[in-house]
């Protein structure tokens, strides 16, 4: 694995990782069990305080994201739509979805490798700008762990700033 810029890729010890693996929420593995009835997820966990998500890898490089939270919203990319802001089916991402795109952008530019995940992804606060950010934030701890990827809380909002200004912001 190979990462060519050191700021979004690592070097980051993981004793203080805001991964946490206590209680997830029922309506988390209800929804997950909903949308995958035979899988387990291979992925659960609590990101900081507010987000909660179950995943799986894809097989593929798309990246498709449930949201129960957003009206039962799922939004499909690949990096190379999300460069774009647009899904698979060439439509306009979700706003609710666009800071997790961000991510697969940044980290894919960085020069990440990334696998395709469909991950459920809930909410403890209210849907809007900061939970956009949180999911962001999300995602993000989760392709760091696919990667076995060393970070931090900090690490994961300085790449969401980076979104906020590079991806967002143009």
């Amino acid at each position: 694995m190979m990462c060519y810029n050191s700021h979004l890729c690592g070097g980051f010890d993981m004793p203080n990782s805001p991964i946490q693996q206590t209680d997830p929420p029922v309506r988390l593995l209800a929804k997950f069990t909903e949308l995958f009835p035979k899988t387990e997820p291979t992925y659960l966990f609590q990101a900081g305080r507010d987000m909660w998500m179950a995943g799986i890898l894809s097989g593929t490089d798309e990246y498709t994201i449930y949201s129960p939270d957003n009206n039962d919203g799922k939004a499909t990319f690949t990096w190379r739509t999300a460069r774009n802001k647009r899904t698979v089916l060439n439509r306009p991402l979700p706003s609710w979805s666009r800071y997790a795109a961000g991510v697969v952008v940044m980290l894919a530019n960085a020069g990440l490798t990334l696998q395709g995940v469909q991950v459920v992804i809930v909410g403890e606060q209210a849907v809007g700008p900061r939970y956009d950010y949180d999911m962001g934030m999300a995602l993000a701890a989760l392709c760091y762990t696919i990667q076995n990827y060393p970070f931090r809380q900090e690490h994961l909002h300085e790449l969401m700033e980076q979104v906020r200004r590079e991806y967002l912001g143009s």
